[in-house]
Order: C-alpha cells, then sequence, then structure tokens
C-alpha cells in the first residue's frame, strides 16, 4: 500500500482496492498472469497487480519486448526493472505460453484474431 499511496497521493485510502482477477474484453485475467493488451499497439506482459483506486481501474504490468516476428508464435524478452501501468480496459486477453526456464523469456501463442494488429 506505501507504494500505492506514493503513486496515488491524492487517494483516500478507503477508496483503494487491490484484486487477484479482473474480466478482460476476451476472458478472465488473473494476477501472475501473461496478458496482451492494446495502447497505441498490441503489447504483452505479466500481471503484477489490479488496482481500483477511486473511478480508475488500472493494471500494473511487468513489461516484456517481442523480440522475434512470426504468425502464430512471437518470442518475448523480459525488459528487467521495467514496468507500466494501464487502464484495465487496454486488457485484451490472457496469454497460452511457455516460460524459459532462467524466467527472462517467453514463447507466446499469438489467437487468429490478433495476428493482423500492429506489435510493439
Amino acid at each position: 500500500m506505501p507504494l500505492l499511496r506514493e503513486v496515488f497521493p491524492q487517494a483516500n485510502a478507503s477508496n483503494v482496492r487491490v484484486a487477484s482477477r479482473c474480466k478482460a474484453r476476451n476472458g478472465n485475467i488473473h494476477v501472475r498472469v501473461f496478458a496482451f493488451f492494446e495502447l497505441d499497439t498490441f503489447r504483452m506482459g505479466e500481471v503484477v497487480m489490479l488496482v481500483f483506486v477511486g473511478g480508475h481501474e488500472l493494471c500494473v504490468l511487468s513489461k516484456w519486448s517481442r523480440a522475434g516476428e512470426g504468425s502464430d508464435f512471437a518470442r518475448y524478452e523480459f525488459v528487467d526493472g521495467a514496468s507500466m501501468l494501464v487502464p484495465l480496459s487496454a486488457l485484451e486477453c490472457p496469454v497460452t505460453h511457455r516460460l524459459s526456464d532462467d524466467g527472462k523469456t517467453l514463447l507466446a501463442y499469438v489467437p487468429f484474431e490478433y495476428r493482423e494488429h500492429t506489435w510493439a
């Protein structure tokens, strides 16, 4: 909670809630799950926290960058020390993936519906 107070200093503590799951556009998202989301382009990240502050619904995601092209599968690399705060409405769907043994890369399945989008 100290981090949330730092990020949202104007928020009253009684108006801050942390959740472990939420509904995305296409499926349910849980904390510690990888998810596709759309801001200016389609991206992928690991859900670290779901936060409701007043009227704002937000998601904290660890940052992963796309490291390889592919239509069915895409490779991602973990960006150390980086995270993103995005609106919950940006979450698209959970990701079917295979995480490497060291946890630094993963291979993600890209659903057919998302293959034609612009990716970051």
